[in-house]
């Protein structure tokens, strides 16, 4: 059964692995990418994907650029982290005569939304381009089969620290208005963050890595992309693919769930309604499934057999 996508990106390393692992997969239909400013710029994030489209020789997926800047806030400088170039100066190359589309990121989105009976959404970026889609027209997410999106940090395991500030995880804490606007919508919304991307099980390690390089090819480029990390790495935004390839890698908990969108130590922090034994309506927050496992084995065997055609 094919799987109809849109990916909405900021790359970024992890998510230039999460395009190439969509890219890669045989069920999954990637029927546009949108750009948006997160990792890098958004020139820059759709000169990054159309360097991941070169390099896996692909001429025919539409690429549309999205919002250049947060709804409220700064872009962080990431170049600590993914490079002058976001993926890792690795030195790939645009290709010089793919166009990208002369349409807004956010035109495609609700169009696509209304084409495709069983669209996804997979954000792996700031979510400026849903929330501005979510709105200009009120029926968009309805009509979204459902959201999967690598965002926040809920405290649903002792992995769960921020990777931007204490509490803080670099998707939302980029655009929290944003988030909010998403998450207060009544779509359906697979939320995996930093609780389970930062499990150990689920991380590259160095020798994990070595092992990619040695079998040549997308490996090679990983490993290269990553070289200027030691001991083990955590690739946040392929988990989303890796989830709609096999639903048993991760485990969710439907929770309320919301965001901070003005506190100076807490700004950008996302919250999940732990508490036990109380009334839906005495809940905070809206509505979603948040994920609290990971099958770190089985991801990191998705990640060798789909993109270098080895187990682990």
């Amino acid at each position: 059964m094919t799987i109809n996508i849109i990916i909405d990106t900021d790359p970024g390393i992890d998510d230039a692995v999460a395009l190439m692992l969509a890219l890669k997969s045989p069920e999954i239909n990637v029927v546009g990418i949108t750009t948006v400013a997160g990792n890098v710029p958004v020139d820059r994030a759709t000169e990054n994907v159309l360097k991941i489209l070169r390099y896996l020789g692909i001429t025919d997926i539409p690429v549309y650029q999205g919002a250049y800047r947060p709804i409220y806030g700064e872009l962080t400088d990431t170049s600590d982290v993914h490079g002058s170039d976001g993926l890792g100066d690795v030195g790939l190359e645009a290709p010089k005569d793919y166009k990208i589309s002369d349409k807004h990121a956010v035109e495609f989105l609700l169009r696509a939304s209304k084409e495709y009976k069983d669209l996804i959404v997979v954000t792996i970026g700031p979510l400026t381009n849903i929330a501005l889609a979510i709105l200009l027209d009120k029926k968009f997410s309805e009509r979204i089969k459902h959201f999967v999106s690598m965002c926040g940090v809920y405290g649903l395991t002792k992995y769960g620290v921020g990777n931007i500030t204490s509490r803080a995880e670099f998707n939302v804490y980029t655009d929290p208005i944003a988030a909010k606007i998403y998450f207060s919508t009544p779509a359906i919304k697979y939320l995996i963050g930093l609780d389970v991307t930062q499990k150990p099980s689920a991380m590259l390690t160095a020798k994990d890595r070595v092992k990619m390089r040695n079998y040549g090819g997308i490996g090679k480029l990983i490993f290269n992309m990553l070289r200027r990390f030691r001991g083990s790495v955590p690739l946040h935004d392929p988990l989303t693919i890796a989830y709609l390839l096999d639903k048993e890698v991760l485990k969710f908990r439907e929770l309320y769930v919301d965001v901070e969108v003005s506190g100076i130590y807490t700004f950008g922090e996302t919250m999940a309604d732990l508490r036990q034994d109380i009334p839906d309506w005495l809940r905070e927050g809206f509505k979603a499934y948040v994920a609290y496992d990971i099958d770190g084995k089985k991801y990191k065997e998705i990640l060798f057999t789909r993109l270098i055609g080895r187990r682990d």
